[in-house]
């Protein structure tokens, strides 16, 4: 991906992370309203009734701006689709693919075909969507490369509005654990390894050395605890938990 697309997120995240009078200079940031968004996404008379919103995001509608994205990505938690983190079946040959130091243009289909079978079952996650994005200019297809760039950032400034990562107190808010690690990448950062899942529900991630002298962000990951713990109590094969 070409990184250019993210400077100014990546301005705005860095100033708001070593920023001690954010609010003074503009800069806003809203923790999600879980209660408010599933009432809101949840609502068969709503007009962002979930089906109905994401079926708009599925068809890469760019006029969806930044209030439906904020329902679409938190909103996710209360949809019958939503699953947590697991290996897809289809990572394997997506990463043989990945391997080869030559792509042909049916290698590039290949991965345009699985990946947008991935995203119907993680449709949020931003690595799957980089990848896509990837593939479509690899193939020169400007008019999706074009959508699917919309939908990585856009969803990238519904978690960075939902925080500054300074603290647990102000962490930014993720749907999966994974999302975290490919936030940071798009935006040039490196996770090196050292995770700490508190148990109030919160994920600190360090990062490697870089000239921005930063070394973690905390994520809050809830929510997602909620979600784990409510399958579990449901059921107790690690099979129906994951599939």
């Amino acid at each position: 991906m070409q990184k250019n697309i993210f400077k100014i997120l990546l301005s705005l995240m860095l100033f708001a992370f070593v920023s001690d009078n954010l609010h003074s200079q503009g800069l806003n940031f809203l923790a999600p309203d879980y209660d408010r968004i599933k009432k809101i996404v949840t609502a068969k008379t709503s007009v962002y009734y979930y089906p109905e919103l994401i079926k708009r995001y599925r068809k890469n509608d760019t006029t969806l701006k930044k209030d439906e994205y904020r329902l679409l990505y938190y909103g996710f938690f209360f949809y019958k689709l939503y699953k947590l983190d697991a290996k897809n079946e289809y990572s394997d040959s997506l990463n043989m693919i990945f391997k080869k130091t030559q792509y042909t243009d049916e290698d590039i289909k290949k991965v345009i075909e699985l990946e947008n079978i991935v995203l119907e079952q993680y449709p949020f996650n931003l690595g799957d969507l980089v990848y896509l994005s990837n593939s479509y200019k690899r193939l020169g297809d400007s008019v999706l490369y074009k959508k699917t760039e919309y939908k990585i950032r856009m969803i990238m400034e519904t978690i960075l509005s939902s925080g500054d990562g300074k603290s647990e107190e102000t962490a930014w808010h993720v749907l999966a654990v994974s999302h975290e690690y490919d936030l940071l990448r798009i935006m040039g950062f490196k996770g090196i390894g050292h995770q700490a899942i508190t148990k109030k529900g919160f994920d600190y991630l360090e990062v490697a050395e870089n000239q921005y002298k930063i070394k973690g962000f905390h994520f809050n990951i809830n929510m997602v605890l909620q979600k784990m713990n409510g399958l579990f109590e449901k059921s107790t094969n690690i099979k129906d938990i994951i599939k």
